[in-house]
């Protein structure tokens, strides 16, 4: 598979999780908690805010008139070190183009993509990046998410290019009903 990814965005990230918490932002945290996530949740996935996606990577084009803000989701490496790609998810009371947004031109790795590799005896994966989200909260493990139904090519790229002594032992799929 092509490396995904692109430049660093870890201070960005950084500034988004502030962005949170900023005065006039709560709308953020509202929609959060609403999915199940509270603020030890969003610090310790690093979520932020943004109302202006190209702060947080350059190569977002979003068009979103409707939109009070955009949560930020970072794609960690293992270790919480870096961060080279982010999606946001959008905020609204109306109708939306796209609930999720990915920049322009970089490739789209899974979310805890580094767990196809980790060697791990069991790696669960859901469909959604908030579905994983939860799962990781209520399973207390981390989750790996596709990001969608179009992106299960990459998860099968990822393990037979991958070297087979870091499989996973076994990996349990959690979609949506549709």
């Amino acid at each position: 598979p092509k490396p995904a990814g692109g430049r660093s965005c870890y201070e960005a990230i950084g500034r988004a999780f502030g962005d949170l918490y900023a005065p006039g932002n709560e709308v953020g945290r509202r929609y959060l908690r609403h999915r199940g996530l509270d603020d030890d949740d969003a610090a310790a996935l690093g979520l932020g805010f943004t109302r202006c996606p190209r702060n947080v990577m350059d190569q977002f084009r979003v068009y979103e008139p409707e939109a009070l803000g955009f949560i930020t989701i970072p794609f960690w490496n293992e270790d919480f070190s870096e961060a080279r790609y982010c999606m946001l998810r959008t905020i609204s009371r109306g109708e939306v183009r796209n609930k999720e947004w990915r920049p322009k031109g970089v490739a789209s790795p899974l979310w805890n993509e580094w767990m196809l590799q980790a060697g791990l005896g069991c790696v669960y994966v859901a469909e959604g990046l908030i579905d994983a989200m939860v799962l990781t909260k209520v399973l207390n493990k981390s989750v790996m998410a596709l990001g969608g139904t179009s992106n299960a090519r990459r998860l099968a790229q990822v393990l037979h290019h991958g070297d087979r002594d870091l499989w996973p032992g076994k990996v349990v799929v959690c979609m949506d009903e549709d």
